[in-house]
């Protein structure tokens, strides 16, 4: 659609479908450049791990010492409106959850890959663990149940000598 709108002509729909892989791709990575740096380094972060993610879980990890200043509320903003994450709110303690659609999940997951932030990144995912997997089904639940997963998790990192940094803002 968005090639008869540029050209103002219709075209054999087999031309326009042929290569929808290539064109999925191409069109995801134009979208892509388009982002903000901060906006980028959330979707490889949420690519890199296809759960559900408390958007609380995901500010505190990004908001870090360890991490430059980000305006990660924005960011989100950005991806929402690029379709790149979904937004869902739970209805048990209307917490909002973020999530990569699959294709768009494949699409990062190649990126990060390749990314030069990866080493901070996988920081930023294994922050993110911590929290626990989510599926669609456990946004009703809300954000309770990750943040408890969260401190267990602390629990026996202390218990075992393990040394711990608890990201709490």
């Amino acid at each position: 659609m968005g090639e008869v709108a540029k050209t103002n002509r219709l075209d054999k729909i087999k031309r326009i479908v042929a290569g929808k892989d290539e064109l999925l791709t191409a069109l995801f990575r134009r979208t892509y450049q388009t982002l903000s740096p901060v906006a980028k380094r959330i979707f490889l972060t949420l690519s890199s791990w296809r759960t559900v993610i408390p958007q609380l879980a995901l500010e505190s990890v990004m908001w870090r010492p360890e991490n430059e200043r980000m305006d990660v509320e924005n960011a989100i903003e950005e991806l929402r409106k690029s379709s790149l994450i979904e937004v869902s709110t739970s209805e048990e303690d209307d917490s909002v959850f973020l999530g990569v659609p699959l294709a768009a999940s494949i699409f990062g997951h190649s990126e990060y890959d390749i990314s030069p932030e990866k080493i901070s990144i996988n920081i930023d995912k294994e922050l993110l663990m911590e929290f626990g997997a989510g599926k669609q089904s456990d946004i009703k639940n809300g954000f309770g149940p990750r943040i408890e997963r969260k401190f267990k998790s602390f629990s026996r990192k202390v218990a075992s000598g393990t040394s711990v940094k608890l990201i709490m803002y």
